[in-house]
């Protein structure tokens, strides 16, 4: 089954692109025989079509349009020998899109010359290096050939070219559904089934209808529920991985995302005595909801953070139904009848995704290898910072995470802000570059603004390379702080001396600092974490 939907994958979007041609330079009559001629493959008449398109051909000599549907009546006919000879002479024509080395690929694969196809497939990328279905194609063979991992670079690659047309999610999908990670065919069958909402339904719909089976079929076959009299036993094989990765002073630990999924998955479960598509929809509910409090900024997968956003927008009922509507079909036409709300849910979540379409992309990407949002922001290691020669070589850095850090909405329960704020201070505490002035600054008083007092010292300090702030630096920090307490007073107390500053004009702010703080000797002293 899994063979047929891959051949159905390209033979679909041949056929599509293929139908979506015009031939501007035509007659009228010219026209509508060759919309003619295309109905008639359509409806399986392609030996009269092509008699249409031979005299088209005579009349039209080197028309891209005739000659690209003479070659699909060819292909579709079984002769691919006819086809190939069509798609030789369209190679070189000006009008050529990657379609005509994709369908000249899937010919010759399928006349058992995978070698051949792989290298017309490189010649239409040499051509169109964007062309996201060439590299499918590819990984395509490469599957066929049992070379998964080739297989998952070359879909990953067409992901990348193109983050949102799904036919390398649905690959990718189907490929994970049958390995020891049925995790990643979950997140990518996702993807795909909601990248498939933003095409044409028509030609879509039938692989859509299958991944939306397919992701049911895997939760269910991966929640193991066993109920012996009063006590269920529950058991999650999300993925093979039983590794964490902890970095060489410990400081930072990397928690692959199947384990983070498996683990939250199998605590989601435990209320559950089996898996029906009601019982799916509130695990996954649960499992939202406690992955993003154990874990809430660590991870950068844009399908999950897509879920959140669902979840909190109050259409979750409706978006699981529609997810996972062809894994049970019989439980969602009995919610669709019994619930009277269902229409109204379903419409009002159709509505709303139009105005939040999802769409990947590669800088929020659904790529298994960037999936820590910590090594996104590339935050070097506490042992790369002990000494004042190691902190200079990484200047650049504490400048950029401490504005990062300042210009970030506070969330005291940010694993990554708290990663920034450690390295921060152990660059702070052994750099000879700045020097930290805490002043009397009862102004400020939180411990959160006091940390927004020394990062923007580091900030400013860096940006105008001085070692000492002065007073300009100092009230530069000062205003900074201030406005960051102003921007987070949701989550943190602003101090009542404080309120009074942010309500001052610049100029009384300017001399208050000036009268208050203006101080010839202080001490250095460092912020410990």
């Amino acid at each position: 089954m899994k063979k047929t939907f891959l051949f159905l994958l390209v033979a679909v979007v041949a056929l599509f692109s293929a139908h979506a041609q015009t031939s501007a330079d035509m007659s009228d009559a010219a026209r509508t025989r060759l919309e003619k001629a295309i109905t008639l493959m359509d409806t399986g008449m392609a030996e009269t079509a092509i008699e249409i398109l031979n005299n088209l051909d005579k009349e039209y000599p080197n028309n891209y349009n005739v000659l690209y549907e003479m070659c699909y009546a060819y292909w579709v006919l079984g002769e691919k020998m006819k086809a190939l000879e069509i798609l030789k002479r369209l190679e070189d024509h000006p009008a050529a899109t990657f379609m005509v080395y994709h369908l000249e690929g899937n010919c010759l694969d399928e006349m058992g010359k995978p070698k051949e196809a792989i290298k017309a497939y490189n010649r239409g990328l040499e051509r169109f290096p964007d062309a996201a279905l060439l590299y499918v194609e590819q990984g395509r063979i490469a599957q066929k050939k049992k070379d998964y991992n080739q297989a998952v670079e070359l879909f990953e690659k067409a992901i990348e070219v193109d983050p949102g047309h799904p036919s390398a999610y649905c690959c990718l999908a189907m490929l994970y559904a049958d390995s020891a990670e049925p995790f990643w065919g979950i997140m990518y069958g996702e993807a795909a089934r909601l990248l498939c909402l933003n095409y044409d339904t028509g030609t879509y719909g039938k692989w859509s209808a299958q991944i939306s089976d397919l992701i049911y079929h895997m939760y269910k076959e991966h929640i193991n529920i066993t109920n012996e009299g009063d006590s269920t036993v529950i058991h999650t094989t999300f993925t093979k991985m039983d590794e964490i990765s902890i970095s060489k002073d410990t400081s930072q630990v990397f928690f692959p995302l199947p384990m983070a999924f498996d683990k939250e998955m199998l605590k989601a479960s435990k209320p559950e005595k089996e898996i029906t598509l009601q019982s799916l929809i509130d695990v996954r509910g649960r499992f939202i909801d406690s992955f993003y409090e154990q874990f809430n900024d660590y991870y950068d997968v844009s399908i999950l953070d897509f879920q959140r956003q669902v979840r909190e927008s109050g259409h979750w009922q409706a978006y699981n139904m529609y997810l996972l509507a062809h894994g049970d079909m019989d439980a969602y036409q009995q919610w669709e009848s019994t619930s009277s709300t269902a229409k109204e849910q379903i419409d009002a979540f159709a509505r709303w995704y139009n105005d939040h379409l999802f769409i990947p992309s590669t800088e929020h990407p659904t790529l298994r290898p960037k999936a820590y949002r910590l090594i996104n922001l590339a935050i070097p290691a506490r042992e790369n910072v002990m000494n004042a020669k190691d902190c200079r070589k990484h200047s650049a850095d504490a400048l950029r995470l401490s504005r990062w850090w300042l210009d970030q909405p506070l969330d005291t329960n940010s694993y990554i802000q708290h990663q920034v704020q450690n390295f921060l201070i152990i660059w702070c505490e052994n750099s000879d570059e700045i020097t930290i002035e805490i002043r009397d600054c009862s102004v400020i008083e939180s411990r959160e603004g006091m940390m927004a007092m020394v990062f923007a010292m580091i900030e400013y300090g860096l940006e105008h390379k001085v070692e000492k702030l002065g007073e300009e630096g100092f009230a530069y920090a000062f205003k900074r702080a201030l406005t960051y307490l102003d921007k987070n007073r949701a989550v943190v107390d602003v101090p009542e001396r404080a309120e009074e500053c942010l309500k001052m004009t610049p100029e009384q702010l300017d001399q208050r600092i000036h009268e208050e703080y203006n101080i010839p000797e202080v001490s250095r002293e460092m912020v410990k974490p």
